[in-house]
């Protein structure tokens, strides 16, 4: 296992070229250990980026890095991460949603939270196309995507705030069966599992609420 990467030498082109479209762009190249290159924001998603050159191949790591992305149907999902395990989903998700959604059962309410500012699906997979497909779905119906109390029966206690478009993706997660790993940024240093995977990929910038996005250029996304 190689503990520091290298740097592709078509890296920089593709990093210039990432940015001069508005992505942020951020190396993590030389973590190793089969890491990805490149954390790229864009649109308000995030993606994980593998870069080669016209000769190069995949490292054992890599092909280890991928190949669990690969065992779970092309879909890694990091969970929301409290003190040493993920937070509870239904303090995150109301009732409206877990009804409209088939998923309101104690076993799917005290399940972990996932979030939903980075996840990891590989391209083409058809399992990815469905989930996304019915994530969508989900999105665009107001018992799961509004703030406001549910309608169709009263809240559980332990309600803290419904999180929308989040709460849709926890509740496919579990739905689907797909495990949360650790967090990938500083919210999960506390967290024992996975670390053999991958380490800590990115310090989340000003976690804090409240949160001004004057100024960013995903203000209008």
């Amino acid at each position: 296992m190689r503990k520091h990467g290298k740097t592709d030498g078509n890296q920089r082109e593709i990093v210039a070229a990432l940015r001069q479209c508005g992505a942020f762009v951020q190396s993590t190249a030389d973590i190793g250990n089969g890491c990805p290159d490149l954390i790229v924001a864009y649109h308000a998603r995030v993606f994980l980026i593998e870069i080669k050159d016209g000769a190069g191949k995949l490292t054992a790591d890599e092909t280890a890095w991928i190949a669990e992305c690969e065992r779970i149907g092309g879909i890694m999902n990091f969970m929301a991460t409290a003190q040493f395990g993920p937070l509870r989903n239904g303090d995150w998700n109301k009732r409206d949603c877990m009804i409209c959604m088939g998923m309101d059962q104690p076993e799917f309410t005290d399940a972990g939270t996932a979030v939903a500012r980075f996840m990891l699906f590989q391209k083409g997979v058809p399992l990815v196309d469905e989930f996304l497909a019915e994530w969508q779905k989900h999105c665009l119906c107001p018992n799961c995507q509004t703030f406001e109390l549910s309608k169709l029966a009263p809240e559980y206690p332990g309600l803290r705030e419904h999180r929308t478009e989040q709460a849709v993706y926890t509740n496919l997660c579990h739905r689907y069966g797909l495990k949360l790993y650790r967090e990938a940024c500083g919210f999960g240093k506390d967290c024992k599992q996975d670390w053999d995977l991958y380490p800590q990929l990115f310090e989340q910038y000003d976690p804090g609420r409240p949160k001004s996005l004057a100024g960013s250029k995903y203000r209008n996304v």
